[in-house]
């Protein structure tokens, strides 16, 4: 170690409280870097695993591959592992144990071993297919018509495909179909079974969990046989999902050229997969996650340099002296340049480690403690880890480098151009004219004498003044620029957020609407809705929107470039709308409408006009959307479609009559409103149904459908989901498809929970930051000003005077810090604002309440900075200041 360094050394153990609160920054510092890489590491990792875990680890799909290009596919060095598996097709399952008729089929597919693991096949029974002739099948199929298989069974299946009638073309149905009946294509007849000659005999091995395939509206219960490429015929083709060994930016085109070289019928890439490697071209939640670490990495950085800058300018006009004396006797330009370098190289040797561990440690403990809600949110078992990669660290110990490098360039800069005859007289620092520290009258008037002093002494040393100015307006910018991109964060989950008025729902064909009690009559519901949804196109006339229409939500159409006015109209059984009318507190005559427009063939509903509306800014307004009143009648437009797609409308397909407009919207519609949305009615619900079966009537393809649903909701939102899942399990036949809101809702609320852990954290480690440079800065100025105040005591200032100097430097501080501080923080906040519009949608605003508990805490930490610095400077003997070297 050279003298300088040992010097320098001896200095840094002299001055413990200021190199402490400086390696207490960069801890920080490095500690939220490491934090933020961490986090996105970790969470590219759960979904990574999430999506292995659904769709499976293939990178490529080689669809309609044969022999020879499968010789070149394992012909391939840097393809790890070849997943080969093929449809066989459908067969029809017994009528008599049929309970869902939306699901009549078995759907048998071919897999070798490496593409069943790749499927994600769970073993409930059995075991996996290991030769041909043994299947394994879905376990739902047990759940819905019971044991009508066993293991050990042996089964024969009549393999075909499903086909239907459109547009005068024969349509292949494949999984992604739903059951298609007759009612929903009348044209077509529904679909058919088509056998191919095909029966096969298996015996039953297995009863597995498909996972994320078995979807609940396919046709057929999923069942997976074993494919032995050495028996399998050779002129039949296959699919082959490969794995890469290396993952960079040239797999899709690497992709492509052995798309190429094996001549398949189709290729895709695993889009899915890839954008988790961060491979995946022109993928918005990459660069949305990069543009937010990034940018939290910035201000983590700024607020890092500000600290440690200050410190190490405060170090250099304290060392002033020294490091000219140490000039005076021969140390060089590069010597006194390394002294600043050596001590940032000591604050980061010590620290850098400490603040990897801090964060490493930090978030290990954080994601433990949110991996159950984490979990609830990605409706997966998964749990988040903490990813500790070599890249991260080098990132984050990188980042800590440069940023101690850029804090101590300047300074060092500085400490090599230090003069040794202006450093012994420390003349360089402060240079005096009369004018320069002239103060107003008025200011002596005020403040006094104290006042007057203070004034003159910052005057006296800008550079001392400017430096702590500096350092405060800079930490009160980033804490605001923080606090703002947190309240953005938590803006966009608000504006996303639609709390619904129930908590569960199933769906069912209305035909079968009066066994809707199987639910609603469980001891869990409170109250319930039921309602047939419409889902014709039907307009309003041009002449009868330009009428109705209120300017306000016109505007608002218009900024959207949204001119169309449907309606969708609402069922409800004659029952559930007397019980509808008497909650929105309507006369009961509105029954007695609603009979008499139906005797003269219209349309009676009751026209909700008041909705919670987004306004062109993102935010929510309550408004009415047209001027409508009781009596009127409207011919409503339905649009057909060639078979070219071109739109045909039909005029007054039907007659429409306003029995009474309300506010008042029944469970289960919407309780937010965007501009392109219907309009919603109220009618009942065999108006909705004769509806439908009037628009077949046209030759044009109508499209449209009618559901039921049945709303429920509950005190108890967690038992009504268990029970109300227990009777869509046993009646499959009768509802369609059930849905917990209460659940997604819950995930929801557990997101915003993780979200605000991740932005009031950094809130706190920021605020740290900012409180520690202001401690470091203020305590500093003052410790230098210990010779000035052992003159000022010499002359007889006493504890009051210094404690009225005190508050209005403070006041100084804190109004300057204002002048400066309030404006940059806007900017910063509106530049985030611009950064997120393009993925969040809503209004620029400032978050008030961050910026009032700013102010606050900034007055309030210069003041206990200063108080304790003067403090200490009050106690010190005078003789031991006037001394001070």
């Amino acid at each position: 170690m050279s003298i300088v360094s040992k010097v320098t050394w001896r200095y840094m153990k002299k001055n413990k409280k200021r190199t402490l609160v400086t390696m207490f920054g960069v801890i920080i510092s490095v500690a939220m870097i490491t934090a933020v890489l961490t986090s996105i590491g970790s969470f590219l990792d759960l979904f990574l695993r999430r999506e292995i875990e659904n769709g499976g680890a293939w990178m490529a799909e080689y669809d309609g591959i044969d022999q020879e290009g499968l010789d070149q596919l394992y012909a391939q060095s840097d393809i790890s592992a070849v997943m080969l598996r093929t449809e066989l097709g459908y067969s029809p399952l017994p009528e008599e144990n049929m309970r869902d008729m939306n699901k009549q089929y078995l759907y048998i597919e071919a897999a070798d071993a490496g593409a069943m693991k790749d499927m994600g096949l769970k073993v409930s029974q059995g075991r996996l297919p290991e030769a041909p002739g043994e299947i394994a099948i879905s376990n739902q199929l047990l759940a819905d018509m019971g044991d009508i298989y066993a293991i050990g069974d042996e089964i024969t299946l009549d393999i075909g495909h499903r086909e239907m009638e459109m547009d005068g073309t024969t349509q292949i149905l494949g999984q992604d179909w739903g059951y298609v009946n007759n009612q929903q294509y009348p044209d077509s007849g529904g679909e058919r079974f088509v056998s191919d000659d095909l029966e096969v005999t298996y015996t039953v091995v297995g009863f597995v969990n498909v996972g994320s395939t078995d979807y609940t509206w396919s046709a057929g219960y999923n069942a997976v046989t074993f494919l032995d490429l050495d028996t399998w015929p050779a002129e039949k083709k296959l699919s082959a999902r490969v794995i890469f060994d290396h993952v960079d930016r040239n797999i899709y085109e690497r992709g492509r050229q052995i798309s190429e070289l094996t001549g398949c019928e189709n290729f895709r890439m695993h889009d899915d997969l890839l954008r988790y490697y961060g491979v995946t071209p022109n993928d918005h939640m990459n660069d949305f996650l990069y543009v937010f670490a990034g940018f939290l990495i910035v201000l983590i950085v700024v607020g890092s340099v500000l600290l440690i800058y200050n410190a190490f300018a405060i170090s250099l006009s304290e060392r002033s002296r020294q490091l000219g004396m140490l000039s005076s006797v021969g140390a060089t330009k590069a010597q006194k340049r390394r002294s600043v370098f050596f001590e940032g190289a000591v604050i980061g040797g010590i620290s850098i480690p400490l603040g990897l561990v801090a964060g490493f440690g930090g978030m290990t403990i954080t994601f433990r403690c949110i991996s159950p809600m984490v979990s609830m949110v990605m409706d997966s078992n998964l749990a988040i880890r903490c990813v500790i990669r070599p890249d991260i660290v080098a990132a984050a110990a990188g980042l800590a480098v440069l940023t101690i490098f850029i804090s101590s360039w300047i300074p060092a800069a500085r400490a090599s151009r230090i003069s040794p005859i202006d450093t012994i007289r420390q003349n360089k620092d402060i240079k005096l004219t009369r004018r320069k520290v002239k103060t107003s009258r008025l200011t002596r008037f005020l403040f006094r004498f104290e006042g007057d002093l203070a004034v003159k002494n910052m005057k006296r040393n800008k550079k001392g003044y400017r430096i702590t100015v500096v350092s405060l307006v800079l930490s009160f910018t980033l804490f605001l620029g923080v606090a703002g991109y947190a309240s953005m964060i938590q803006r966009a989950m608000d504006v996303s957020d639609n709390t619904s008025s129930y908590d569960v729902y199933v769906t069912m064909n209305p035909d079968r609407i009066e066994q809707a009690s199987l639910c609603t009559s469980l001891d869990q519901v409170d109250d319930y809705n039921i309602i047939v949804r419409n889902y014709l196109s039907l307009y309003f006339k041009e002449a009868d929107s330009q009428k109705i229409i209120t300017q306000d939500y016109r505007n608002i159409t218009m900024d959207f470039q949204w001119e169309d006015y449907g309606v969708q109209f609402i069922g409800m059984p004659r029952e559930e709308l007397e019980k509808y009318v008497a909650s929105a507190e309507l006369d009961a005559s509105v029954m007695d409408t609603f009979d008499e427009s139906l005797e003269n063939g219209q349309i009676p509903v009751i026209f909700l006009n008041q909705y919670n509306v987004v306004t062109d800014s993102y935010q929510w307004a309550q408004m009415e959307v047209a001027d409508v009143a009781s009596g009127d009648t409207f011919g409503m437009t339905l649009f057909g479609y060639d078979v070219d797609g071109n739109s045909h409308p039909i005029s007054d397909f039907t007659q429409m009559t306003v029995a009474e407009v309300t506010d008042q919207v029944p469970m289960g519609i919407a309780q937010r409103f965007r501009p392109f949305t219907d309009f919603y009615v109220i009618t009942l619900d065999q108006c909705v149904t004769d509806m439908l079966k009037q628009s077949q009537n046209y030759k044009y393809n109508i499209g449209g459908s009618n559901t039921a649903f049945v709303y429920m909701s509950s005190s108890d939102p967690k038992e009504l989901s268990e029970a109300v899942s227990q009777v869509y399990d046993e009646h499959r036949g009768i509802f369609i498809d059930y849905y917990s809101v209460w659940e997604t809702e819950q995930s929801d609320r557990s997101l915003a929970f993780v979200m605000q852990v991740f932005c009031y954290g950094f809130i706190a480690l920021m605020t740290l930051i900012c409180i520690a440079n202001i401690l470091n800065t203020i305590s500093t100025s003052i410790d230098l000003r210990r010779r000035e105040f052992a003159m000022l005591k010499s002359v007889g200032m006493d504890s009051k005077a210094f404690n009225r100097m005190l508050v209005f430097e403070s006041l100084l501080y804190g109004i300057k810090t204002l002048i400066y501080g309030i404006p940059l923080s806007i900017l910063l906040i509106l530049a985030e604002f611009e950064m997120m519009r393009g993925t969040f949608s809503f209004g620029f605003f400032l978050p008030l309440p961050y910026y009032i508990g700013a102010i606050a805490a900034l007055f309030g930490v210069v003041l206990l900075a200063m108080a304790y610095s003067f403090s200490k400077a009050r106690r010190e003997n005078i003789l031991d200041g006037l001394r001070t070297e």
